[in-house]
């Protein structure tokens, strides 16, 4: 018989059948002949003043994270899941770059099942830089109530209303294709790095609020599994 919430994609030979439940954002796309090109690579992140993780240390799987410039020349591959400090102005007074999105880490996920919607800030980590990337839910673009999403992606089910999955933006995006050139875009928080899917005209682009760092739009809606598959872009946008 077919169970859910095993931590583990797709097995059709087996009783891992997902059902579209799974908490867990970052899948990496790769067909088998290797004509989808990804890139990723490995680092630490940082953690430091960043209120959204204090409780647990622990980052969900698909979150974006992003690199102070002046730390590119470091020897440490360090990346923050936040930008805004108290010192030198809004950003810390530096140049920000997109480092890229935790990739979700299945032998993780299925050795820590009291973890495994994450990745703890002390472990070895990977980040997909370039590539197509499964989502499954998001933060909710009216109410930015990125606490519920959180909660959500920590196994706290009865805040599903409170976020947006495959059904809700499949309907906005619906809704604005009565206006030619719309299409659904990726965007994380510069605060906490939590995702936004939201659409817009592609001749008009423009952000869908404040302090979010669009990186990618759809290309795949895959209703077997409620997953939407953003490229991510050479040309990112940041307000």
């Amino acid at each position: 018989m077919a169970s859910e919430r095993t931590g583990s994609l797709l097995s059709v030979t087996e009783s891992r059948i997902w059902k579209g439940d799974e908490l867990t954002n970052g899948f990496l796309m790769r067909n088998a002949d290797g004509r989808v090109p990804a890139i990723t690579q490995s680092g630490i992140i940082t953690l430091s003043s960043n209120s959204m993780y204090a409780s647990d240390m622990t980052i969900p799987f698909g979150c974006g994270v992003f690199r102070r410039l002046n730390l590119v020349n470091s020897s440490k591959q360090e990346v923050n899941t936040f930008v805004v400090d108290d010192t030198g102005g809004a950003y810390g007074g530096a140049r920000l770059g997109f480092a890229g999105i935790i990739k979700y880490e299945q032998g993780w996920a299925e050795s820590n099942p009291i973890k495994n919607w994450g990745v703890p800030a002390y472990s070895k980590f990977t980040l997909i830089v370039k590539g197509i990337v499964g989502f499954k839910y998001f933060v909710e673009e009216s109410t930015l109530d990125i606490a519920s999403f959180f909660d959500f992606m920590k196994g706290d089910k009865t805040k599903r209303s409170k976020i947006e999955g495959y059904a809700e933006i499949l309907t906005k995006w619906q809704t604005a294709a009565t206006v030619p050139n719309t299409h659904v875009y990726l965007a994380f928080s510069t605060a906490n790095g939590m995702p936004i899917a939201y659409v817009s005209d592609r001749n008009t682009f423009s952000q869908p609020v404040d302090d979010f760092f669009t990186v990618g739009r759809a290309v795949l809606f895959e209703p077997e599994n409620e997953t939407i598959y953003f490229e991510l872009m050479d040309n990112v946008y940041f307000q």
